[in-house]
């Protein structure tokens, strides 16, 4: 086979988001917040609230700038600390963002192509991997295990881990180590252009670009500079454009 490696993005390509974002946001720093003074800490909820969805916007807006994934964990404990004077120990701090995510989780679906499509690629000889920009990494492997994904993948690499996001190098240069192959061994198969797309050609592994649950705000400006190795709709086409390629 030409391709030994197939590694995949998360969100929007194997699971999509089914709700307001902005809503369900809200709701999860809602919930949130009350977990914390249930924890024993009186905050002022509608002050958190306020505070954190700030904090968030502007490390959403940073990060993809830098690359660098300082993760929800440490900016949360950094809002408790320097606006309201308190800490979480770090079981009560995996306590409270687990409630957020398990809200936020409610909104992620699976592609109903997606198993299918992940057996016949390992049935064809395959190994797969997983490289996910998310800032809190119990929430991917949640999202996995809830829609039994986890089997799939021998490597799965969170930036929240690494503390790069793609298009940075050095994430997918760890995937291509650990597998022991070459670049253009592997292809990355995602939504964002200049995440999985841009950040992949620059290693020298070929892309795919899916983009039934792309939009432009997950696309990240896609312009005619950005053009992907191939391009498809459904997940089902991918082992029929593997083979072709090949």
């Amino acid at each position: 086979m030409k391709f030994k490696l197939i590694l995949f993005d998360l969100g929007s390509t194997l699971l999509y988001f089914q709700g307001d974002w902005d809503r369900v946001i809200a709701d999860a720093i809602a919930k949130l917040a009350r977990q914390i003074v249930r924890c024993g800490h009186p905050i002022n909820v509608d002050q958190f609230r306020n505070t954190y969805a700030k904090a968030l916007n502007t490390y959403y807006i940073e990060r993809d700038v830098t690359y660098t994934e300082k993760s929800t964990t440490l900016l949360l404990q950094e809002v408790l600390s320097v606006d309201f004077k308190t800490e979480l120990d770090d079981d009560q701090i995996l306590n409270v963002l687990d409630v957020f995510y398990q809200h936020t989780a409610n909104y992620w679906k699976l592609d109903p192509d997606a198993i299918t499509m992940l057996e016949q690629l390992l049935q064809n000889g395959y190994r797969l991997g997983l490289i996910s920009n998310a800032s809190y990494s119990r929430d991917v492997y949640m999202q996995l295990e809830k829609h039994q994904l986890l089997p799939y993948f021998e490597q799965i690499l969170v930036s929240a881990d690494i503390g790069y996001r793609k298009p940075h190098p050095l994430i997918f240069r760890k995937a291509l180590s650990f597998f022991n192959v070459e670049a253009a061994e592997a292809v990355m198969i995602g939504d964002t252009l200049n995440a999985d797309i841009i950040g992949s050609r620059h290693v020298g592994i070929k892309n795919i670009w899916i983009a039934r649950w792309a939009s432009p705000p997950t696309t990240h400006y896609r312009d005619d500079a950005i053009i992907p190795d191939r391009t498809i709709q459904q997940l089902s086409q991918i082992p029929a454009v593997l083979t072709a390629w090949q």
